[in-house]
C-alpha cells in the first residue's frame, strides 16, 4: 500500500530531519510544501532523499500568509495523487498507530481491509518545560496536555484517495470531506511538537500573528493566537503537564473511551474574586472528584483576563479534567449556563453560581436519588435555602440529566437572561413527568438578600444587572409565552460557528400550506441560517399543492432536476419545529451510521397523543410504539418500520432506490380507512427495498395542531426506569418479522 503524507512547512529546521526520518520508518512517502522558509528548512529538504518537494505559492514568496490557498493546493495534489491513502500532517506533528509496534502504513492498510476510509487522531501536545531541547522531539519531551479545546476539534486527515475529489478548505483543514464518508471508530495517536524551547515558541508565535492574511481573519482563521497574553513566558510547568506515557491522573474527560465524568458543574461566574472559593467548595465536598469535571464560563466583560477559551484550566490551578470556557454570547447568566453545558461531557449536568456552595458528599447525595447511569430525562430540585423556592416553584440549583439536554438542545431556554429561567426549567420538567424532588441536606445558597447577618454578601454590580427591571421584564414575557405554547415554541439554535462546513449539499422539503405561521416561520429562518453554514449549497423544496400524495411526489421530481446532486434530503412538515440542534443530531446518526438510509424524530400525533412511528402489524397497519418502552431502552436509535413525516434525513440515494411513485396509497381491506397514508406508503416501500430507518428517541420535536398534543399521564406520571423487551405499545399485535430483534439488538435488550 501507498500513503503519501503532504507535510506543509514554514522555518521548521529545528525538527523537520526527525520528522522526516519517523514517516520514513512508518512507511510513508512524503511530498513537502515549503512555504518559502528562511532558516535554512528548503536546504535541508534539497538534501533529503526519497521525498518530493515544491515552493509554495509558486509566484514565489509572500508577506502574508493564507491556510486556505494551501489547503486547496493540497486538495489538487491528493487529486491527482497515485497514493491509496493520503494524509494531511504538519512538520511538529507525529502520527502513529494506535497499536504499539505496528507501523503507521499497516495500521492504514488493517483500517482500509475493515471497510472505513477516513481516520481521525488523538492529539497529544507536548510542551517545553525548560530551555535545553536537543536531538529526537519524541525522545526528549515527555511532558503533555490533551486540553478538550484542541482534543474537540476533529483530526480527521487522514483518508482513502478514491481519485474523486475532497474538500479540506471548508474545515479550516481539520476534517476531510467526501462523498459516502467513513469514519473509522478507531483513533490513531499524533503527538504535536508546537513549542519546543522559549524562544522557538515566541518567534513561531509572532510569525504566525505578522503573516496572517486579511481574508484570514475576516474568516475567523488563525484568531486563537490573539488570545495568548504578549507577557507569555512559552515554558510550561511540568507539573501541571502529564508524564509520558499516556499517564491520566484523575483525568475525567470525553476525549478518552470509557471515561465520561458523571457529573458536570456548570459554572458561569461574573466575579473574577469570588469563583476560586465556590471551586474548591465543589472539589473539597466531593467524595469523588474524579467522577467530575467542572466547566468555568467567564466573560472579560466582567473583568477576567483574555484566554485561549478550553485551554486554560491549568492556567487557572484548576485541574486538567477542567475547562475554562469564554462567554461569547449576551452579557447575562442564561448564556452563560448554556455555553458551559454545550462543553460539558458529563452525565448529571449541575447549575451553580458565585452565590451557590455545595453539602458534604453532594456527588452521594445525588446519585442516591437520580438514575445517573441511564438515558432516562430528568430535572431534579434541591433545597438551596432560598425562601419560597419551592412555593413559587423554581428549581434555583436544577440538577439535569444529560438525555433532557441532548434532546431539548439546551440548558435554560435561551429567551431569558437570568429571571425566570429558573421557573421555566421546572414547570417545563413537570409539564413532561420528568421532574423530581430530591431529598438532600440543603446547598448553601449565599445571595445578597438573604444571606445571614453574620456573614453579608455585597449587593455588587453583578447582582444588580442580573436582577435589573428588565431583565424581570424579559423573563415575564417569556414565560407567559413559553406556557401558553405549552413550552414548545421559538426553539433555540445552535450557532453555525460551533461546526464545520460539511461541503455537501442539502435539499429542504416543506410540504404544507402553513409556513407563514409566526412560530413555524421564525423557526425555519433560524434552522435555515445554521443549514447554510453546515452545506455548500442549501435547496428549499415548496411545492404548493393540496393533494399530499402528489405533493411529496413532485417534491422528489424537483429534487432530481435540481442544479447539482444532493447528498442529504430533510423533511420538515409545516406544524413542526426543528432546532439546529436536534437536526445535528439527526445529521451525526447518518454520519456514524452508514448502514442507515435515513433516521426521522418524533412527535405526539392526534387524535389519542401516540408517538408518530412505530411498526406494521398484520391486520391494523401502522402501530404506534409505546413511549415508556422506547425510552427504557439502552440506545437512542431505534429501527422502525414507518413514520409520520414531521421530521426526516435520509440519504439522497433513496430517491433512486425506492423505485417510482413511492407515496402511492397501498390499499388493504383490513385496514381501517382500507389504504394507506403518503408517509405510510413510502416507508412500506422502503422496507421493501430493504433500506433501514431509525428513530432517534432524542429528537421529539412540537406538533403545532393549536397546541402540542400529549398523553394526560405526561402531565402526572413520574418516569419509569424499568427495562422492558420492547417498543410496542399494548396489547402487543403481531408485527414485521424479525423487527422486535432488531429493536432488541441495537438497544442492547
Amino acid at each position: 500500500m501507498k500513503v503519501v503524507a503532504f507535510m506543509p512547512v514554514y522555518n521548521e529546521a529545528d525538527i523537520l530531519p526527525f520528522v522526516l526520518a519517523h514517516m520514513r520508518e512508518q512507511g510513508i512517502d512524503v511530498h513537502v510544501l515549503d512555504n518559502w522558509s528562511t532558516d535554512g528548512t528548503f536546504e535541508i529538504l534539497m538534501r533529503t532523499p526519497g521525498i518530493t518537494v515544491e515552493r509554495f505559492p509558486a509566484s514565489g514568496p509572500s508577506d502574508e500568509f493564507s491556510s486556505r490557498d494551501l489547503q486547496a493546493r493540497v486538495e489538487e495534489l491528493a487529486l491527482h495523487s497515485d497514493a491509496d491513502w493520503c494524509m494531511l500532517s504538519d512538520a511538529d506533528e507525529w502520527r502513529r498507530s494506535s497499536r504499539d509496534g505496528e507501523r503507521l502504513v499497516d495500521a492504514i492498510a488493517r483500517v482500509d481491509a475493515e471497510g472505513f476510509n477516513c481516520i481521525d487522531h488523538q492529539v497529544f501536545n507536548f510542551f517545553c518545560t525548560d530551555e535545553n531541547w536537543s536531538g529526537n522531539p519524541e525522545e526528549y519531551f515527555q511532558s503533555y496536555n490533551i486540553s478538550e479545546a484542541i482534543c474537540r476539534v476533529p483530526q480527521q486527515k487522514t483518508w482513502k484517495n478514491t481519485g474523486r475529489p475532497v474538500n479540506l478548505t471548508n474545515s479550516g483543514g481539520h476534517a476531510v470531506a467526501f462523498g459516502e464518508k467513513y469514519l473509522s471508530p478507531e483513533k490513531f495517536t499524533m503527538k504535536h511538537y508546537p513549542y519546543r524551547t522559549p524562544a522557538q515558541a515566541r518567534a513561531r508565535h509572532e510569525a504566525r500573528l505578522r503573516r496572517r492574511s486579511e481574508s484570514e481573519l475576516q474568516a475567523k482563521r488563525q484568531t486563537h493566537y490573539d488570545l495568548i497574553p504578549a507577557d507569555f513566558s512559552f515554558c510550561w510547568d511540568a507539573r501541571e503537564l502529564f508524564a509520558w506515557p499516556k499517564e491520566r491522573l484523575m483525568l475525567a474527560s470525553p476525549i478518552v473511551p470509557g471515561s465520561k465524568p458523571k457529573f458536570s458543574i456548570l459554572h458561569t461566574s461574573a466575579r473574577p474574586d469570588a469563583w476560586r472559593a465556590v471551586y474548591d467548595a465543589w472539589m473539597s465536598a466531593a467524595a469523588h472528584p474524579e467522577d467530575v469535571e467542572y466547566i468555568l464560563v467567564i466573560d472579560p466583560r466582567w473583568g477576567f483576563p483574555p484566554v485561549n477559551s478550553g485551554d486554560s484550566s491549568c492556567k487557572f490551578g484548576m485541574r486538567i479534567q477542567d475547562m475554562v470556557v469564554v462567554n461569547t454570547g449576551r452579557m447575562c447568566y442564561v448564556d452563560g449556563v448554556n455555553h458551559a453545558a454545550q462543553a460539558s461531557s458529563g452525565r448529571v449536568l449541575i447549575v451553580v453560581a458565585d452565590d451557590q456552595f455545595p453539602c458534604d458528599r453532594w456527588d452521594v447525595q445525588a446519585s442516591n436519588g437520580l438514575p445517573v447511569s441511564g438515558q432516562v430525562e430528568f430535572v431534579a430540585r434541591v433545597d438551596t435555602g432560598t425562601p419560597g423556592e419551592k412555593e413559587r416553584n423554581m428549581a434555583v440549583m436544577p440538577i439535569v440529566s444529560r438525555a433532557r439536554y441532548e434532546r431539548l438542545g439546551y440548558l435554560l431556554y435561551p429567551g431569558y437572561e437570568s429571571m425566570m429561567s429558573d421557573n421555566d426549567i421546572a414547570e417545563h420538567a413537570q409539564q413532561d413527568g420528568c421532574f423530581v424532588e430530591l431529598d438532600t441536606p440543603t446547598f448553601p445558597h449565599r445571595h445578597s438578600w438573604f444571606a445571614p447577618d453574620d456573614k453579608p454578601v455585597a449587593f455588587d454590580a453583578a447582582y444588580a444587572r442580573q436582577n435589573r427591571q428588565e431583565a424581570y421584564e424579559i423573563g415575564a414575557r417569556v414565560l407567559a409565552d413559553r406556557r401558553a405554547s405549552g413550552f414548545g415554541s421559538k426553539l433555540a439554535v445552535v450557532p453555525s460557528a460551533t461546526v464545520p462546513n460539511t461541503g455537501k449539499n442539502l435539499a429542504i422539503c416543506l410540504p404544507g400550506e402553513w409556513f407563514h405561521s409566526s412560530w413555524v416561520a421564525e423557526n425555519a429562518l433560524q434552522l435555515c441560517c445554521h443549514l447554510f453554514g453546515r452545506f455548500r449549497n442549501v435547496w428549499p423544496v415548496m411545492p404548493v399543492v393540496s393533494d399530499v400524495y402528489k405533493m411529496r411526489h413532485l417534491t422528489f421530481d424537483y429534487i432530481k432536476k435540481l442544479p447539482q446532486p444532493v447528498d442529504y434530503v430533510l423533511w420538515i412538515d409545516d406544524d413542526n419545529l426543528l432546532t439546529a440542534a436536534h437536526f445535528e443530531m439527526l445529521l451525526n446518526d447518518l454520519e456514524t451510521h452508514p448502514e442507515l438510509s435515513g433516521v426521522v424524530g418524533w412527535c405526539w400525533i392526534h387524535p389519542d397523543a401516540r408517538m408518530s412511528c412505530g411498526a406494521f402489524t398484520e391486520q391494523m397497519g401502522a402501530q404506534s410504539f409505546d413511549y415508556q418502552k422506547v425510552m427504557d431502552c439502552d440506545g437512542d436509535l431505534i429501527p422502525i418500520d414507518w413514520s409520520g413525516f414531521p421530521i426526516v434525513l435520509h440519504r439522497a440515494s433513496v430517491i433512486d432506490q425506492i423505485g417510482p411513485f413511492p407515496f402511492r396509497p397501498i390499499l388493504n381491506d383490513n385496514w381501517t380507512t382500507g389504504m394507506s397514508g403518503e408517509d405510510t406508503s413510502f416507508f412500506e416501500r422502503c422496507g421493501e427495498k430493504g433500506l433501514k430507518f431509525v428513530v432517534d428517541r432524542r429528537v421529539k420535536v412540537p406538533h403545532l395542531k393549536f397546541g402540542d398534543p400529549q398523553p394526560d399521564w405526561m402531565m402526572k406520571a413520574p418516569r419509569k426506569g424499568t427495562a422492558s423487551n420492547g417498543v410496542m405499545s399494548e396489547p402487543l399485535l403481531p408485527v414485521k418479522p424479525g423487527l422486535l430483534e432488531k429493536v432488541r439488538k441495537i438497544a442492547g435488550l
